[in-house]
């Protein structure tokens, strides 16, 4: 099994579970878009939260723990990634956030489902599910071969055109496995809303790089 073999479960700096069938909310940005001072502080309360999880000896209340400081963590890193003024904002080119989207959507019926995605200046939100695989019964395209696909394709595409090299994305993306279809109705909202709460657009239909499948615009209501 390679490093990007379907797993349920795998850790880098982040937790990435990938329970078979389910829906993934998924953030990745640019290179340098959080503060390396921020990164830094965030290092430190990683390795002090490891400390404390390390005492507790329950294993429910450990994975609570854990859960909690990831949600307190992607809650800072969506208002730094929207207010951001640091970092570099190259997905506001339009072409290269063309690029973006089209690798979106040639990924789409071949290794996910797309419900909706939001090209944002410096990140990126997608919702979408990992397909089976034809030829292999019970298993699922791994997120994580997913991503690095994904991520590695666009990076060399975009860096062609601003004529650079280097890493263009971060190395690590935050996903989160939807649990009901209440809280994947929340978060098709959440992306939609992006371009809307940055006051690019006021309908977030007249953002070009925003997209919602046909099934699951029947759930848009804003």
């Amino acid at each position: 099994m390679n490093n990007l073999s379907y797993k349920p479960e795998y850790r880098r700096n982040l937790p990435h579970i990938q329970p078979k069938g389910a829906t993934f909310f998924v953030t990745f940005r640019l290179i340098d878009s959080v503060p390396r001072v921020v990164q830094k502080r965030w290092k430190k309360e990683k390795d002090a939260l490891e400390q404390e999880l390390s005492r507790l000896q329950d294993e429910g209340e450990r994975a609570n723990h854990r859960k909690q400081f990831h949600r307190r963590r992607f809650s800072e890193l969506e208002q730094l990634l929207d207010n951001s003024r640091d970092g570099e904002h190259w997905l506001k080119d339009p072409a290269l956030a063309h690029i973006v989207s089209e690798s979106l959507h040639y990924r789409d019926g071949q290794v996910f489902r797309l419900d909706a995605f939001c090209v944002m200046s410096n990140h990126v939100h997608a919702l979408f599910m990992p397909l089976a695989k034809d030829n292999e019964e019970g298993s699922f395209h791994a997120l994580q071969k997913i991503m690095h696909s994904l991520k590695r394709i666009t990076a060399i595409e975009c860096n062609k055109r601003l004529r650079r090299e280097g890493s263009f994305w971060d190395s690590e993306s935050f996903d989160h496995y939807i649990r009901d279809h209440d809280e994947w109705a929340r978060i098709l909202h959440y992306i939609l809303k992006n371009p809307v709460k940055a006051g690019i657009v006021g309908d977030w239909r007249n953002y070009p790089f925003s997209f919602c499948s046909e099934e699951a615009v029947k759930y848009v209501t804003i």
